[in-house]
């Protein structure tokens, strides 16, 4: 996954047109089953199918026949584009939704698992739960195993001998083409220092690794079926397949292994108190404009990697940035495109966003303040600095200068935002944000969505004074509100995930504004009954409440 197709193209081509544009590397995914998982999954498949002496029953047999055809029909679906089994699937409705064909070896895993204990099972039964056997020295076992024992097994084993000769002949032959393997990795953007060199040689040992575990894997299910375990020893079979498949897959995975200190991790600082008070009553997104190179790099390391994914979770800090999603819901890309900025003359309906969003802190360099008054809020110039900040080096001594420059050399996590009164990055605040919640005399009923959307991103449509409500006028909320509520008041009692409880106080009835994103699994209740769930302001929650 990864490479433009046009690139693949290009590259087994005479290359003589200039190069494509699109990503250059190609890249898979970590899947790892591991040799004996594997190797008892595939004797668990096969055996599944034999009717007379077989080990598993009728109802056994179907299950493993299932999880195999699970397991090979993703297998095909995986690989993409580059067999034709996924450009049938993708033509059905749905499937056109998936973005990585490879995400199939997910449920294969499954399967694979699934198969891999039937096939533990079988072996119990065949070769482990007998009686004590006559003590015999190994190869005087083996010969009789040879010409006595079950004979499918003995054709497992024939095919296992040859299997593992074809893979050290792959493997000599591999290692023989390094070079050639170094040349495609520096093709493809691999060229600098000693990485395609260290790739290549990584790969030719990760084959001598499988050609090991197979042999030793190979080695100990032809140890079972002849008898060796038998009786009293059985028990000494879970022990080495366990030590076998910890082995495989430890070695496997060690790689992704990653050590935090999750004290230094999560360690707080001056910006994240301030954002953590209260956080349910604000969101908080990064200024969306280019700045000077080091500034950007700094802000945007720490930002992006360290507190919008580690440290704003860990302190319940809500963002209107979205860390990722690959296919944004239909509501919520109307939405931020009614409310995008169409050219850099034309900003305000970034600041409309983050009001109706209720984004009341924004994060970038101090040096747009006034831009921000400028261009997004030219009337009311509603933008200010909260506080200024700086990064600073974590431990003592520093381990260098504060210079941007130098910041940059160190991981995100080495730095930390300490309050400078002349510091080069600011909190900003936008006070005409809305509040989380807020009561609404005064409401629109409509049930025109595009309507809706221009409404809320014209200028002069003032959202501190009116809600716009999705719907038909009815009895229970007619077609606009009087605007006569006098003052009104909520609070928010408690917020959670998945309960959220508000507290009001009005002299009429009001409309009760929640700016979290409407969904229709909701369920709201106002004094202990079941209420209207409204979607208000296109995309946000909302509910009729009494005097």
């Amino acid at each position: 996954m990864g490479r433009a197709p046009e690139l693949g193209e290009w590259l087994d081509g005479d290359r003589k047109e200039p190069q494509p544009a699109g990503l250059m590397r190609f890249s898979g995914g970590g899947n790892y089953f591991g040799v004996i998982v594997i190797l008892v999954a595939l004797w668990a498949a096969v055996h599944a199918f034999r009717r007379n002496d077989a080990v598993f029953t009728r109802s056994e047999r179907r299950w493993i026949w299932f999880w195999s055809a699970v397991a090979g029909f993703c297998l095909l679906l995986a690989f993409g584009r580059f067999a034709p089994f996924y450009r049938l699937l993708y033509a059905l409705p749905f499937f056109d939704t998936q973005r990585n064909p490879v995400r199939f070896l997910e449920p294969m895993t499954l399967a694979v698992s699934m198969l891999f204990a039937c096939g533990l099972l079988g072996l119990w039964r065949q070769s482990l739960a007998a009686v004590e056997t006559p003590s015999l020295s190994l190869g005087a076992r083996l010969k009789t195993w040879w010409r006595e024992g079950n004979p499918h097994d003995r054709h497992w084993a024939i095919g296992w001998v040859v299997a593992l000769a074809l893979s050290l002949a792959a493997w000599a032959l591999y290692a023989h083409y390094e070079g050639t393997l170094r040349a495609v990795l520096e093709t493809v953007g691999f060229s600098s220092g000693t990485t395609a060199q260290d790739i290549a040689a990584f790969s030719v040992r990760q084959v001598g690794w499988f050609v090991l575990f197979l042999a030793l894997s190979g080695g100990l299910l032809v140890l079972i079926w002849c008898g060796l375990f038998g009786g009293k020893g059985r028990w000494w079979v879970g022990w080495l397949l366990g030590l076998l498949l910890l082995a495989d897959l430890g070695r496997a995975n060690r790689t992704w292994l990653v050590y935090w200190n999750y004290p230094q991790k999560y360690a707080t600082n001056d910006v994240l108190q301030f954002l953590r008070q209260k956080p349910f009553e604000h969101r908080v997104a990064r200024l969306p404009f280019p700045a000077p190179d080091a500034e950007s790099g700094l802000f945007a390391n720490a930002y992006a990697i360290e507190w919008l994914q580690h440290q704003f979770p860990y302190y319940d800090i809500q963002s209107l940035d979205i860390v990722q999603m690959s296919r944004m819901p239909n509501d919520l890309l109307e939405f931020k495109t009614a409310m995008s900025a169409h050219d850099s003359a034309t900003l305000q309906p970034l600041a409309r966003e983050w009001q109706l969003t209720s984004t009341r802190y924004l994060l970038g360099p101090v040096a747009f303040l006034e831009p921000l008054n400028a261009q997004l809020d030219p009337v009311k110039r509603r933008f200010r600095v909260a506080q200024t900040f700086d990064f600073v080096p974590t431990g003592n001594p520093p381990p260098m200068g504060s210079d941007p420059l130098d910041l940059l050399n160190l991981p995100p996590d080495r730095l930390t935002a300490v309050f400078k009164p002349h510091g080069r990055f600011a909190i900003f605040e936008f006070t005409g944000a809305l509040p989380r919640a807020s009561l609404y005399s005064r409401w629109q009923v409509s049930t025109n969505d595009p309507v809706v959307l221009a409404q809320l991103a014209d200028p002069a449509f003032d959202p501190q004074q009116t809600v716009l409500v999705d719907g038909t006028p009815s009895s229970e909320l007619p077609a606009e509100g009087p605007g006569d509520g006098g003052n009104s008041s909520v609070d928010i009692t408690s917020y959670s995930p998945k309960e959220i409880v508000l507290k009001t106080q009005a002299k009429s009835k009001t409309v009760l504004l929640l700016n979290d994103r409407y969904d229709p699994q909701w369920m709201v209740t106002v004094d202990n009954r079941p209420a209207t769930l409204l979607r208000c302001n296109y995309i946000m929650r909302g509910v009729p409440v009494p005097a």
